[in-house]
């Protein structure tokens, strides 16, 4: 819900300074903001968002992007020791290990050389300070450059519009026992203040009750390549393990023209929401949702769950702390909008709305932007400036906005 709501009808129930030194990675702001578009936009025919179809099967063998991703890896080095004015800046001061060096090879290569063309003299491209998303870049940037960057918290935001998926690209979102499509696919993370992303090398669902895990490739971390756990409920990738506390993987980007592991026939995989009450079928209004999150150019499977745990697309439901109809708004938010909370169309169009608001505001972090439709932007911040990355937890912000966001996103 927006700033004043409490709580939805169906249940019952912060950006401040981060310290970084010696915790986990920031990227740093990436001043590209358009990759040339290369090929014409070509329609995908992959539906918005997959579940794995066969628990325990492992992304297997290389293409272009990871060995590209694997080579740019090996030539990775950990930055501390650097006296560079940009290294310090980086965090190569602090006790953890920080992969944004690079060998002189680097230079030698086609991927460097790409980057200095496009985006000549940017930090995020020098030594001491290549960034986790000028590592993405390069790893595409021979194949077929990416159509769209920005931070890494950007990424989930950027690739979930109609643009994007017309231009062939398929978000899977996190949790759900959602994994990746295909090695070479983006991992696109939240925390700190600018996220994180990644390209995924390989991964091992969870299975018989163990936990599975996923190997990724990176700079500006602690490794080029590291392995996380998988959750062996939610197949979300496990980030509380010191090193990423405070980040967590939210999407997977898959570009169409990348193989799927093992071939699977994207027709046989199942949408999720996997974790709330099915929409009855003659419901019209998850598919007016849809259209809206459209226009408003979010993440339209995130808007339907968050609409489902929201109200169960009642245009009637009425919380006990007064929010109203399909989309719980408060009387004086929706008076704001310029809605009335009890017309369902209206309601879902100013809603979209207003979680497009709460995601240019957080740049584009599900999160936080879902928090604040929860619980309202000024929580949101207080939890930030109070926790930093660790705003999540329940002492940074009501309990019910935790487990709001553990309905919409899965995971921690």
């Amino acid at each position: 819900m927006q700033a004043s709501v409490r709580r939805s009808a169906k249940r019952s129930i912060g950006f401040g300074l981060f310290v970084f030194i010696g915790g986990p990675l920031i990227c740093s702001l990436i001043t590209v903001l358009l990759v040339p578009m290369l090929i014409a936009a070509f329609a995908s025919s992959i539906s918005s968002t997959f579940t794995l179809p066969t628990p325990g099967a492992v992304g297997e063998g290389d293409n272009a992007v990871t060995l590209a991703a694997r080579e740019i890896a090996g030539l990775l080095r950990d930055c501390r020791g650097m006296t560079s004015q940009n290294a310090i800046d980086n965090g190569c001061t602090g006790n953890s290990p920080r992969f944004a060096a690079y060998d002189p090879k680097f230079q030698e290569t086609a991927y460097y050389k790409w980057g200095q063309q496009r985006c000549p003299g940017c930090e995020a491209w020098q030594n001491g300070s290549f960034q986790c998303v000028s590592f993405v870049l390069a790893a595409y940037s021979q194949l077929h450059p990416l159509d769209f960057t920005g931070n890494g918290n950007q990424f989930a935001g950027l690739y979930s519009t109609q643009e994007a998926k017309d231009r062939g690209y398929t978000t899977i979102v996190a949790g759900y026992k959602n994994l990746p499509l295909s090695p070479g696919d983006i991992m696109a993370w939240s925390g700190g203040k600018y996220g994180h992303v990644s390209i995924v090398l390989s991964w091992e669902a969870p299975k018989n009750g163990n936990p599975g895990q996923i190997t990724f490739a990176q700079a500006n971390a602690r490794s080029s390549i590291d392995t996380l756990a998988l959750d062996k409920d939610t197949f979300k990738p496990i980030t509380n393990d010191g090193y990423w506390n405070g980040y967590e993987v939210t999407t997977y980007i898959h570009p169409g023209w990348l193989p799927l592991a093992g071939g699977d026939d994207p027709s046989k995989q199942q949408p999720y929401p996997t974790n709330v009450e099915a929409v009855p079928t003659n419901n019209p209004y998850p598919n007016i949702a849809r259209e809206a999150a459209k226009q408003a150019g979010i993440n339209e499977d995130i808007f339907v769950t968050q609409i489902q745990v929201e109200s169960g697309f009642n245009p009637k439901a009425v919380s006990s702390q007064g929010a109203l109809g399909i989309a719980q708004l408060m009387p004086d938010t929706a008076k704001e909008l310029g809605v009335d909370p009890f017309d369902p169309v209206a309601s879902l169009y100013g809603a979209a709305r207003l979680m497009a608001s709460h995601l240019k505001y957080y740049s584009g972090d599900y999160a936080k932007a879902l928090a604040a439709y929860n619980a309202g932007r000024g929580t949101v911040d207080k939890a930030l400036g109070q926790c930093g990355a660790n705003w999540r937890r329940p002492e940074c912000i009501p309990q019910e906005t935790v487990d709001y966001l553990h309905k919409i996103l899965g995971g921690g």
